[in-house]
């Protein structure tokens, strides 16, 4: 299978502000790239006018994926610890933070006289 542009997402999609991975039976050829999409009307889509979307870049900030054997090790090994990092400590974080609102620590040592 062939490397398609912006991480094998569909340009179409993209284009549309939506982020879906493209499907492996709908990757096109265009100007010596590799394009996907993830059906059949967006590789029509795409078809039809191309210009319209080659120039479509992936966004900077993209959700972390992970597989299920192993997960911990093959990111470490890609070199993608931080996206892992602030995806999970981001969510430990938001939790305390909401725990701790909802109990509203005072100060233990000082009494309300």
């Amino acid at each position: 299978m062939p490397k398609a542009e912006n991480k094998g997402y569909c340009m179409v999609d993209l284009s549309r502000k939506k982020l879906v991975k493209g499907c492996a039976s709908f990757i096109l050829k265009y100007k010596g790239k590799y394009y996907s999409t993830s059906t059949a009307q967006n590789m029509k889509s795409f078809i039809r006018n191309p210009v319209l979307f080659e120039m479509v870049k992936l966004q900077d900030k993209l959700p972390v994926e992970f597989e299920k054997k192993n997960e911990l090790k093959k990111i470490a090994k890609q070199n993608d610890c931080t996206a892992f990092l602030e995806h999970h400590l981001s969510n430990i974080l938001m939790k305390s933070l909401a725990q701790l609102g909802y109990r509203r620590p005072k100060f233990p040592t000082l009494n309300s006289k």
